[in-house]
């Protein structure tokens, strides 16, 4: 049976259900985990304080790989222990490009997350609750509108995240464009998004630095995910787990494939891998 020491999980499709929330069966065998001695960890590309207050909100004390690597967080001493940002001039180029198309944006700094339009709907109503609570209890600024955004793009920032593309053919027409902003490497979560992340962060060296920073090896790590932003944490770690709603290219890279996310996938996996043993 596996060691595993480190439990890694994306959220969308992953560690939440279809209503966007942690699931009591999956909050209880995390907890149980980590009685155990696992640490575990979000992997996503959310912000990170709007990963904090969801772990408030459920009362589960963990780690955060945030912004797909961009932030790197110790659940244990609350304190980060590494940001990777994408110099300004790049961050204004892809909004430029961004702006060229009929969709939603959103770009990510620390302290601040920027949004094209105000009433943007996105996520659910779990999700703006979880929103109203980040920006009342941890300070961060809501900004809205292009020329506001563009006011704030004289600093870094973790990505630029573009969404609702009407189709496949216009989200592939703007990733072609994308390509060409200097020091930016391109993924997707998702059917009809993009996210801008600086070359050479990932989840995958978000995972790395993180285990790195507690001392445990890369193949004592068991890893959750369904879509391509989680390929660069499944070639990485020891035991990669497929959720059964993930893309087949990710099935490809696990080494199990575990129930749908709306079946408590990944509660699944830690009983009978981590839990059993």
């Amino acid at each position: 049976m596996p060691d595993i020491r480190l439990i890694a999980s994306d959220m969308d499709g992953t560690l939440l259900d279809a209503q966007g929330r942690i699931s009591p069966r999956t909050l209880s065998a995390l907890r149980k985990a980590q009685e155990k001695g696992a640490i575990f960890t979000m992997c996503t590309g959310r912000f990170h304080t709007h990963c904090c207050a969801l772990a408030r909100d459920v009362g589960l004390n963990c780690s955060i790989i945030a912004s797909n690597g961009g932030s790197v967080f110790d659940g244990i001493s609350q304190c980060m222990v590494g940001e990777h940002l994408l110099d300004a001039a790049s961050a204004r180029m892809a909004q430029e490009i961004a702006e060229r198309y009929p969709i939603q944006y959103r770009i990510t700094m620390p302290g601040a997350f920027m949004d094209r339009h105000e009433a943007n709907g996105d996520g659910g109503g779990y999700f703006q609750q979880i929103t109203h609570v980040m920006l009342r209890d941890y300070h961060v600024q809501h900004i809205c509108g292009a020329e506001n955004i563009r006011a704030m793009l004289d600093q870094p920032v973790y990505k630029v995240f573009l969404f609702k593309f009407p189709d496949q053919e216009m989200r592939e027409r703007a990733r072609a464009e994308l390509q060409q902003v200097p020091g930016a490497y391109i993924t997707t979560s998702g059917g009809l998004n993009l996210e801008v992340m600086p070359q050479g962060v990932d989840k995958g060296t978000g995972l790395a630095e993180l285990a790195a920073f507690y001392g445990i090896p890369l193949e004592n790590v068991m890893v959750f995910g369904d879509y391509d932003n989680d390929l660069p944490m499944f070639r990485r770690a020891g035991y990669p787990v497929a959720m059964g709603n993930a893309t087949d290219e990710i099935k490809r890279y696990a080494w199990q494939v575990t129930a749908p996310n709306t079946e408590d996938g990944l509660a699944q996996a830690i009983e009978k891998y981590v839990l059993s043993v």
